[in-house]
Order: structure tokens, then C-alpha cells, then sequence
């Protein structure tokens, strides 16, 4: 029969690996492409989301190399799986959490993903790999080095992450877009009344609703 404490551990090991990260928990290695793209490699973390291309690789190099091979503005994250020798090509938002079976490997840029990208270009899907968090039951999808050019309605200060500044997205009931504001700790609530510009920006985090609380009649 299985211990108390090892059922505990067990239960404390599985939610510690459900959570959502916001850095690689491992020292991050470095490896180039085919192309000369540079790509980070996360070990003992995963990508939760849509897999849009499966290939065969037998290392993360190789796997970057197939995630470069499809095009800049296609590809930008993957998920090397070692006990396959596959590459998992991502789309779509996704969740980085911590998993010993697979190791992630971003495109980088002189240690800024998608440096390549001209600062305020229009984009019209996260080029840099969405993340979903959740706060008070509603959905949120966070994309890095991006920005909602428009009207802020209401600037937050001391503001230390971009989940903390979705969870003020919560408490105001017109929000549907944000922006945070590494450098300047702030969380810009942005306008529901007016166009806003999603753009690549490295200075900013944009996140948006994808997912809200059923409501019943």
C-alpha cells in the first residue's frame, strides 16, 4: 500500500509541474539553426497547446532547425520530445509548464526572442508564443514583446508580472486587453471603446481575454 506521504508528494509534485512558468526553471543552453537562427533550449519543460506540424529529430538542434525551416513568421516555438526522437511545431496560445519528459526551444535573437521583428510592426497573431494564465475564472492569453497601441484608460503602478496585471484586467468589467510594462512595473488597462494596434514591441506584454465564466440563465 502506498504511504500518506507519498500519495502527498505525489499530489504536491504533479501541481507543482501544472504550474504556469514564466521563466525556464533550468539553465537555458543556446543552439543555432541551419539558417544561423539562434534557438534557447529549456530542458525539463513543456508547451501545452496545439501542435501544428509533428517532425522527426534526433536532438533540440535538429528540432530547431525544422521549427526555422518553416519560416519566421510561422514558427517560433517547439517541443523537442527525446523518448520519440520528435519535434512537436506549436501554434496557437500555449501554456509553459515543467515536464522531465520534454525540453522547449524558442527562436531568440541577440537574447531577445524575435529580435529580427521592426519595433511597432502590425502583427495579427503572437509571433513570440502565447501563454494562457487564468484568474477568476477567465481566460487569458499572454504574448510577450507585444503591444495594444491605443487609448489606456487606466494605468496601474507597482505592477510585477503580466499575470498579476491580468488579474487587474479581472476587477475592471469592461477589460478585454491589457499591456504590461516590465521596465516601468505598470499595467495598462486598455480601451473597449476604441481600435487598438496589436504591434511587436519588446518593451511590452500584451494579454487579452480568451475565455470567460459560462453564465447560466
Amino acid at each position: 500500500m502506498f504511504s500518506k506521504s507519498f500519495i502527498l508528494f505525489a499530489t504536491l509534485l504533479g501541481a507543482a509541474q501544472s504550474q504556469s512558468l514564466g521563466q525556464c526553471p533550468t539553465a537555458e543552453q543556446k543552439v543555432r539553426a541551419q539558417d544561423g537562427s539562434i534557438y534557447s533550449v529549456c530542458r525539463g519543460t513543456d508547451l501545452r497547446g496545439e501542435t501544428a506540424q509533428q517532425v522527426p529529430a534526433r536532438n533540440p538542434t535538429e528540432c530547431a532547425s525544422a521549427c526555422q525551416q518553416q519560416g519566421a513568421g510561422w514558427c517560433s516555438m517547439a517541443v523537442f520530445e527525446p523518448q520519440a526522437f520528435s519535434c512537436h511545431l506549436k501554434s496557437g496560445p500555449l501554456d509553459w509548464v515543467r515536464s522531465n519528459r520534454y525540453t522547449v526551444v524558442t527562436r531568440v535573437q541577440d537574447d531577445n526572442q524575435w529580435g529580427q521583428w521592426k519595433r511597432q510592426a502590425p502583427i495579427n497573431q503572437c509571433p513570440t508564443g502565447e501563454r494562457v494564465v487564468q484568474r477568476a475564472g477567465v481566460q487569458y492569453a499572454i504574448c510577450p514583446n507585444t503591444d495594444y497601441m491605443g487609448t489606456t484608460d487606466r494605468l496601474i503602478p507597482n505592477v510585477q508580472s503580466a499575470e498579476q496585471c491580468a488579474g487587474w484586467c479581472t476587477q475592471a468589467s469592461f477589460c478585454q486587453k491589457a499591456v504590461f510594462e516590465p521596465r516601468a512595473s505598470a499595467c495598462h488597462i486598455k480601451t473597449s471603446t476604441e481600435p487598438l494596434q496589436w504591434t511587436y514591441n519588446p518593451r511590452y506584454d500584451s494579454i487579452r481575454v480568451i475565455g470567460v465564466p459560462f453564465k447560466k440563465d
